[in-house]
């Protein structure tokens, strides 16, 4: 079977490209032909060169105040190179590119299958209803389905919730990353949606470590961080933890003092992960592949709760799924040292795992 599937494979960021590649290669070792829909959305790069433009020149304008960022630029150019290589090597995209959603809507890639999956590409308050993801540019009679989309968000107001039903009216089969996401749906009247893990959990550890051997980066003896926003809030958290623990900071931000890790691709995320001896993190990949490494770590709240457009749900209802609620830390209080359990993680990862390839079992052969 010829299957295309369409999620935001183009950002660098690490568990963006790792769940693109984790699906493409669960698909592929089950026999069939994947390719990902090379949907570059020419708007993200326009802003992304206007953001650029802008951060220039203030560093033209203020090279003291802008000091980090110009001797940070090697390392940044580094990590960009690092990103570009896993992509050209790893990716198999679609033979055409298309840079709108006008022109998939003009001349589509043809497959047996369609896929809208996986990672934030359903959540309304990043860019809004990104149609494309949506999969409304496929001819049609073909099928539709989706894979592990999240929506990321606790609410829908009334008019997201008919913007969904008027887009996955035409799915045959539906699927979402996380149990919020389904009663969300549920909500707009949309059934028979079935929670499936991130594509990410599809692929045997031995895979990843396999992978993360191709990191050049050696470091031994540390504790990690990984944060996509920082706060004083967060640092004095974590601090007790790194009084007797050497810290790594791996980040993706541009304006970083000199410990951080900025010069790093997937590969050595995954290098970064398992080798640490423990993990402080925020993003819903972070905690992943801490679980996967069998690592022990914390969860941190990356939003607000009284935020409305929080992403935390994405973490606390994995955390749930797993009985790990008491890795989510809001308070120095709430840090435990009792080690997790691996043995009962793994059982229930295992049952969710089996869950979810019964469900992508049903999808290529119904």
């Amino acid at each position: 079977m010829k299957i295309g599937f369409i999620t935001t494979h183009q950002y660098k960021n690490f568990g963006t490209f790792l769940q693109c590649y984790a699906l493409q290669y669960t698909l592929t070792k089950l026999g069939h032909h994947v390719e990902v829909v090379d949907y570059q959305r020419k708007e993200y790069q326009k802003k992304w060169i206007e953001k650029t433009r802008i951060i220039l020149g203030d560093i033209r304008r203020y090279p003291l105040k802008n000091l980090r960022i110009i001797l940070n630029y090697p390392f940044l150019i580094k990590r960009i190179c690092l990103f570009n290589k896993f992509y050209k090597r790893n990716f198999q995209l679609s033979s055409q590119k298309y840079p709108t959603s006008d022109s998939l809507k003009k001349n589509p890639p043809i497959y047996d299958l369609y896929i809208s999956g996986s990672d934030q590409i359903w959540n309304p308050t990043l860019n809004g209803f990104i149609e494309p993801y949506f999969l409304t540019f496929v001819p049609k009679g073909r099928i539709k389905a989706a894979y592990a989309p999240s929506i990321g968000i606790a609410k829908l107001n009334e008019k997201q919730q008919d913007t969904f039903k008027r887009l996955l009216h035409d799915f045959k089969f539906i699927s979402c990353r996380e149990k919020s996401g389904v009663q969300l749906l549920n909500n707009c009247g949309i059934i028979n949606v079935t929670q499936v893990i991130d594509p990410t959990l599809l692929v045997d550890k031995e895979y990843w470590l396999s992978l993360s051997q191709k990191s050049s980066i050696n470091k031994q003896q540390y504790g990690l961080t990984y944060f996509l926003s920082k706060t004083d809030y967060k640092e004095k958290l974590i601090n007790p933890l790194f009084k007797t623990k050497r810290r790594l900071d791996l980040t993706m931000e541009t304006d970083c003092n000199y410990k951080s890790i900025l010069a790093a691709g997937p590969y050595e995320f995954l290098s970064l992960i398992n080798n640490a001896d423990f993990i402080c993190t925020d993003s819903f990949h972070g905690v992943v592949f801490s679980i996967l490494f069998e690592k022990e770590f914390y969860a941190l709240p990356r939003h607000n709760e009284g935020n409305i457009n929080s992403q935390n749900s994405r973490i606390t209802d994995f955390l749930k799924d797993l009985g790990l609620s008491d890795r989510w830390i809001q308070h120095q209080e709430n840090i435990i040292r009792t080690p997790i359990n691996y043995h009962e993680i793994n059982t229930k990862l295992s049952y969710m795992k089996e869950k979810s390839f019964n469900y992508i079992k049903t999808m290529l052969h119904d």
